[in-house]
C-alpha cells in the first residue's frame, strides 16, 4: 500500500496556469511561494487552507525531484509553440510526476471508460482501495480530483450528482508535446520499461488522443528502444541528469550591522553584486529573460544533453482578441468605438473555428457556426502571458457585455474566446464558460437600439467606474439582473429584477417604489421597444405596471399564494388594444409583468449611467432627494 497522497485541495486549471506563467519569469522559490498566496487569497481567504494548496502547486511545477527538473525545463520550453488549452497536456504530466495518487487515479479512469462511456465517484473510490488502502484521505483526494478535472474540462459532469463522462479526446499538432507527455507518463509509471503500442495506449492517458507513432518514438531522444523476442519494441526513458548550478562567487565579508540593514530592507532594484561576466550555459535551465552575452540582448534558450536548441520567443506585446458569439444580433457591424467592434463569422479576419475543435465540442462547435454576429475586443499582452493583463481587460470586455444587456436585454450564449495572433492567424489562448443569459421572449424579439455605438462606450466605461469606486447601489442591480436572467424559472425573475429596482430606488414602500419609478423614467413612458419583424410595440407604460410588480414581489418574497388576478390570462397587448400573435395570447399577467419587470431594469441603470449620476446614486442623502423630482 501507499503512504503519502498529497491532495487536500481541488486543483484548478486556472491556478495551475498562473503558477506556470510566473515561472517563466522566475524560479525562485520565495518569489513563486509568495506569488501563488497572493494569487489565492480572494477564493482561499483561510491562511492555512490557502497554505495547503500553494503547496500543492509549487510541487508540482516548482518544488521538482530533480529528477525531473529537465523534464519541467522542457515543458516550459514547449509554451511559446502551443496554444492556452493545450497546457493542460503539461499540468497533466507534470501533476503524474508529482503526485503517484493522480496517476494511479487516472489509470483507474482511464480503465473504466475502456469498458463503459460513464463511471461514478464510488465506483472509482472503490477501486483506489486496493493500492491506497480505505481512508477518509484517499477518498477524498479522489473526489477533488475528480471534480478537478471536470473543471479541466477532461471529464463532463452529468445531472446525477458523482456521476461523470468523458468530455472530449484532445489533440495537438505539435508532436513534440505529445512525445513529452508520453516520457512523462512513463517517468511517473512505475514500471522502468514498457511495450512501445502499450505506451501509446496508456489508460491514464485517457484524455489525450496520440498521433505519433512507433517511429516517432525511436527518434525522440528523451526514449531508450531495444528490441525483445522477435518483433516486441521495449521503450524506457533515458536518464539525463541535471547539472547543478555554478555556486554563486564568494562574498566579501561584510559588518553584521550592514548585512542585517540590507537583509530587512531589500528592493525592488537588489542585484547581486558580483557576476561572472559570461557564465557557463547550464543544461536544463532557462537562463534569465534579457540576459546580455557580450552586450549582446538574446533570447533565452533551453539547452540539454542531445537535444536541439528550442527558442523561447519574446515579444513586448502581441496583438490578442477577446471574442463572444452574439444572440439575434440585428444591429451595428464593424467597428463600434475603440478596441471593440462587431464581426460577422464570414468576416476575412475571423478565426478558423474548426482549428479551435479540440476545445469547443463538436455540440459547441456547430452551434457557434450558425452565430453570424461576433462582439470582438482587441488589447496588446506580453508573452510570457501576463494574467494580470488579461484579467484586467476581460474585465472590460465582460462590462461591454454587460453593457449590451442594458441596451436590449438579449441574453447571450455564456462563452468568451481569447485568441492571440502568431504570424498571420489566431491561436486559441484560453476559452471561459459561464451561466448562459436566457432572454425573455420579447428579448428575442428585440434588437440592440441604433444608438449603440455612441452609448456602449459610456455605458461600460461607467459600468468600470462604479465597479472600481464600489458603488452598491449600482453593482447589486446589475448582477441581480444577470442573476435573473441566468434563471428558467419566472417568479425567481421576477424576484430578482424587481429587486434589483427596489435596490436602485431604495423605496420602503409601495408608494415610494411606485413614485419614484415614475420621477426615474417617467410615468408614461413606454416600457418595451418595438420587434424587430413586424415593428410592433406593447402597450405597456410605466405608470400601468408599477404598483402591480411591487406586489407580485412581495407576494413571492414573502411566500404567499400568487393572487387570482396575476393567473388571471390576459394575453400581452399592442398598442392597438389587439393580442401580439405567438405564445403571447396565452400570457398570464405575471409573465407580462416578468417581460417588463428585466426592461424595467435595464432602462433605468441605463439612465443612470448614461445621465452620469454616480456621484448622486453613491451617496444615499442625495439620491434621495434627487428621487423626490422628476429625474
Amino acid at each position: 500500500m501507499r503512504n503519502t497522497v498529497g491532495i487536500s485541495h481541488r486543483l484548478k486549471r486556472a491556478w495551475l496556469d498562473d503558477v506556470l506563467d510566473r515561472l517563466v519569469q522566475t524560479k525562485e522559490e520565495k518569489e513563486l511561494r509568495a506569488f501563488v498566496d497572493h494569487r489565492l487569497q480572494d477564493e482561499l481567504p483561510g491562511k492555512e487552507a490557502r497554505a495547503k494548496a500553494a503547496g500543492i502547486l509549487l510541487r508540482i511545477w516548482s518544488g521538482v525531484d530533480s529528477k525531473h527538473v529537465v523534464m519541467r525545463d522542457r515543458a516550459v520550453a514547449l509554451l511559446p509553440r502551443i496554444s492556452g488549452q493545450e497546457r493542460i497536456w503539461l499540468h497533466w504530466g507534470m501533476t503524474a510526476l508529482a503526485y503517484p495518487f493522480f496517476r494511479d487515479l487516472a489509470e483507474v479512469i482511464g480503465r473504466m471508460l475502456t469498458l463503459q462511456d460513464d463511471f461514478t465517484t464510488a465506483q472509482v473510490q472503490g477501486r483506489m482501495k486496493t493500492a491506497w488502502g480505505d481512508r477518509a484521505t484517499s477518498r477524498e483526494a479522489a473526489q477533488k480530483l475528480i471534480t478537478g478535472m471536470v473543471d479541466w474540462e477532461v471529464l463532463r459532469a452529468t445531472k446525477t450528482k458523482g456521476h461523470f463522462l468523458l468530455a472530449r479526446k484532445m489533440t495537438t499538432g505539435v508532436k513534440d508535446l505529445e512525445l513529452w507527455l508520453l516520457e512523462a507518463m512513463l517517468s511517473a509509471s512505475a514500471s522502468d520499461e514498457i511495450e512501445a503500442h502499450q505506451l501509446l495506449r496508456l489508460p491514464e492517458s485517457f484524455p489525450f488522443s496520440f498521433t505519433v507513432g512507433v517511429g516517432d518514438l525511436r527518434r525522440h531522444e528523451g526514449f531508450n528502444i531495444h528490441r525483445q523476442g522477435l518483433d516486441m519494441d521495449m521503450v524506457s526513458v533515458r536518464q539525463v541528469k541535471a547539472e547543478p548550478p555554478p555556486k554563486p562567487p564568494a562574498k566579501q565579508k561584510q559588518s553584521k550591522k550592514k548585512a542585517s540593514a540590507e537583509q530587512d530592507n531589500p528592493t525592488l532594484f537588489d542585484e547581486p553584486e558580483h557576476e561572472p561576466a559570461d557564465p557557463p550555459a547550464v543544461p536544463g535551465t532557462i537562463p534569465t529573460v534579457g540576459e546580455k552575452h557580450n552586450g549582446i540582448d538574446e533570447r533565452p534558450r533551453l539547452e540539454e544533453a542531445g537535444t536541439p536548441t528550442i527558442d523561447i520567443a519574446i515579444t513586448e506585446n502581441q496583438p490578442c482578441i477577446f471574442i463572444a458569439p452574439l444572440k439575434g444580433w440585428e444591429g451595428t457591424e464593424g467597428p463600434i468605438t475603440g478596441n471593440f467592434s462587431v464581426k460577422r463569422l464570414d468576416d476575412s479576419v475571423f478565426p478558423d473555428l474548426d482549428s479551435w475543435a479540440y476545445f469547443l465540442s463538436q455540440h459547441d462547435l456547430n452551434e457557434l457556426k450558425s452565430v453570424r454576429h461576433w462582439l470582438w475586443y482587441e488589447f496588446q499582452s506580453p508573452w510570457p502571458r501576463n494574467t494580470q493583463v488579461e484579467r484586467s481587460e476581460r474585465a472590460r470586455f465582460d462590462f461591454a457585455q454587460c453593457a449590451i444587456q442594458l441596451l436590449a436585454p438579449t441574453g447571450s450564449r455564456g462563452l468568451v474566446l481569447m485568441a492571440r495572433q502568431t504570424a498571420d492567424k489566431f491561436v486559441l489562448e484560453s476559452g471561459h464558460h459561464r451561466l448562459p443569459l436566457k432572454e425573455t421572449v420579447w428579448g428575442r424579439l428585440v434588437c440592440a437600439p441604433k444608438t449603440i455605438a455612441a452609448e456602449l462606450p459610456v455605458l461600460t466605461e461607467r459600468i468600470e467606474d462604479a465597479f472600481r469606486r464600489s458603488i452598491i447601489r449600482v453593482q447589486t442591480p446589475i448582477q441581480l439582473m444577470e442573476l435573473g436572467l441566468q434563471a428558467t424559472n419566472l417568479h425567481i425573475r421576477v424576484l430578482l429584477w424587481t429587486t434589483g429596482l427596489d435596490g436602485l430606488l431604495m423605496a420602503n414602500t409601495r408608494n415610494e417604489f411606485v413614485d419614484r419609478l415614475h420621477n426615474l423614467l417617467g410615468a408614461g413612458t413606454l416600457i418595451f421597444p418595438p420587434d424587430k419583424i413586424m415593428n410592433q410595440q406593447p402597450k405597456y407604460r410605466v405608470s400601468d405596471i408599477s404598483g402591480d410588480l411591487y406586489e407580485l414581489r412581495s407576494e413571492i418574497a414573502h411566500g404567499r399564494a400568487i393572487s387570482k388576478k396575476f393567473r388571471a390570462k390576459t394575453g400581452f397587448k399592442a398598442m392597438d388594444g389587439f393580442d401580439i400573435s405567438g405564445v403571447f395570447p396565452d400570457y398570464q399577467y405575471r409573465q407580462v409583468l416578468g417581460e417588463c419587470a428585466v426592461f424595467l431594469l435595464a432602462s433605468s441603470l441605463k439612465k443612470v449611467l448614461l445621465m452620469n449620476l454616480l456621484d448622486d446614486i453613491a451617496s444615499e442623502k442625495k439620491w434621495r432627494q434627487r428621487l423626490r423630482a422628476v429625474v
